[in-house]
């Protein structure tokens, strides 16, 4: 009796739905929150919403949150990830609108248990965050937090998030050397559980949904970025195992002209298209002989080059961004002054922190 009693317990705990939220990470290999949604749960639902705030809203300036290339690299990268869902049984549910209100309806209609992301950090996602947390509350519903986007986990870093130095040089001084890189997870090769509920999977909108004319890529450009994983992970074994351009990284990576002079996996990065940790341990994997001084194990010059100025900037200013939140919100009011940063000081801060992902 005791033993049936367990089975059928562990049986409904199984039962249990899911979703998975996807924002900027659009990927599903190393997607911890994927990962775990499907550990913890018998049905997963993915999802991505194409917020109006984003993709119609301004900045306080005037000009629009994401432009046409931006969108475009977005739209195709969702196409992406709903195809890679569908190898697996599965499909990614597209829904248009704020998301604290979409994935809320959603979840109270779908009688979910849980919302799995990976945690955002800057202002205007965590505010989002916060508010779907709230609703969920309300149903008896929770959040689930992974915190797996990066190169480097908070918890492997040698001092509290607090101490995170204030000097980039000094950051990765004290990290590179002593703190190992975690191995990337693994795609998901299982299939998916079929849902119980039917779900309409929605339409991924148009450029010209979000106020954009169609246009053909400009001939001119270094590259036709095309967005999603796919294209992600074929750029990165072009640049580190088809050619020999990673050998001269470190004296070409400022050139002005031509797709390979530099890596040019910044899109695919900002987007979660790819993971840090997955290019940091492919370099790795392409200088497994070299172990020089006071750089990552494994890394060659041009590999560290590679993850100095692709990989490193984009974690700690996330890092950053954690440390020194109330900081940055009043950058983005106005610049106004705080007790220990002068208004030199944070529009460095600004200039830094936003640089690696802003693009449009």
């Amino acid at each position: 009796m005791i033993l049936d009693f367990v089975s059928s317990s562990t049986f409904l705990t199984m039962k249990r739905k899911a979703i998975v939220w996807f924002r900027m990470d659009l990927r599903l290999h190393d997607n911890e929150a994927l990962q775990d949604a499907m550990r913890n749960a018998y049905e997963v639902i993915p999802v991505f919403v194409f917020e109006d705030r984003l993709f119609k809203g301004n900045t306080s300036f005037g000009f629009p949150k994401t432009g046409k290339y931006r969108t475009k690299f977005i739209l195709e990268s969702v196409a992406d990830l709903r195809q890679s869902l569908r190898k697996l049984n599965s499909d990614l549910i597209i829904r248009v609108g704020n998301a604290e209100e979409v994935l809320f309806d959603l979840a109270k209609s779908t009688k979910t248990s849980w919302i799995f992301c990976n945690r955002e950090r800057t202002q205007e996602e965590a505010r989002v965050q916060d508010n779907l947390e709230q609703k969920l509350w309300s149903i008896g519903q929770e959040m689930r937090y992974n915190r797996g986007k990066m190169l480097y986990y908070t918890a492997d870093l040698p001092f509290p998030i607090q101490h995170t130095p204030d000097v980039f040089t000094q950051f990765r001084k004290e990290v590179e050397r002593i703190v190992p890189v975690r191995e990337p997870i693994p795609r998901p090769t299982q299939t998916f559980n079929p849902l119980s509920i039917d779900l309409e999977p929605g339409e991924i909108p148009t450029l010209e949904d979000f106020g954009h004319q169609h246009f053909e890529p400009d001939p001119r450009a270094v590259l036709n970025f095309k967005g999603g994983e796919t294209e992600g992970l074929k750029r990165l074994k072009y640049y580190l195992w088809e050619t020999d351009f990673i050998k001269e990284y470190k004296e070409s990576r400022n050139g002005m002209l031509g797709g390979d002079y530099s890596s040019k996996f910044s899109p695919w990065l900002a987007q979660g298209c790819i993971s840090p940790k997955m290019v940091y341990h492919e370099l790795k994997n392409t200088n497994r002989n070299a172990v020089p001084m006071n750089r990552p194990i494994g890394c060659s010059l041009n590999c560290s080059g590679v993850i100095f100025s692709d990989s490193w900037v984009k974690n700690t200013a996330i890092k950053c961004f954690r440390k020194e939140a109330p900081v940055v919100r009043s950058i983005q009011n106005g610049l106004k002054t705080s007790n220990y940063w002068s208004v030199g000081q944070k529009e460095r801060l600004a200039s830094r922190l936003l640089m690696p992902t802003c693009w449009n």
